[in-house]
């Protein structure tokens, strides 16, 4: 499951684009064809208006935390910094390397789950913490599925809470 927060940076541009247009027929219908250079003033304010628009965005969303730096897995520091594993779990989970992996192997590498359940659907998670998310945090977990002791699916959820 990817984070389920909307302002990805593809978002903030596809945003942007609709401002721009959208600045662009408000200042054709403000204006009315008052003026010789109408298309130079739409496109100029239009051009200006999007991106004040996307960086204030784009700026909001990184102050608000939203955007992390990823790294690396690195075994020794996912045991001994509890707080950098929010910016590890990206490449944990798209290496592939939990997947096919007994459930010993990952406690040996990953140690102790902060969840576990093994009855008839198993899973475990590993709290990553939290990350500031504007008027509410999110809450980022490695959730590992079991099937028959072996890992099957790896992912990274992310859960808004106001």
């Amino acid at each position: 499951m990817e984070n389920l927060y909307l302002l990805t940076t593809e978002n903030i541009i596809l945003l942007s684009v609709i401002v721009f247009f959208s600045g662009l027929l408000l200042v054709k219908i403000i204006l009315k064809d008052r003026i010789k250079f109408i298309w130079q003033i739409s496109i100029s304010f239009s051009i200006l208006l999007a991106f004040y628009v996307g960086l204030f965005l784009y700026v909001g969303d990184v102050i608000n935390g939203n955007h992390y730096s990823k790294k690396a897995f690195d075994v020794e520091v996912w045991h001994n910094n509890r707080l950098e594993r929010v910016s590890m779990v990206d490449d944990l989970v798209d290496s592939e390397v939990l997947l096919n992996q007994s459930l010993q192997d990952i406690t040996d590498l990953l140690g102790k789950p902060t969840y576990m359940k093994t009855d008839s659907l198993s899973y475990l998670e590993y709290d990553l913490g939290n990350v500031d998310a504007g008027l509410g945090i999110n809450r980022m977990m490695l959730y590992l599925e079991i099937d028959n002791g072996i890992v099957s699916k790896a992912e990274k959820l992310s859960i808004y809470m106001d």
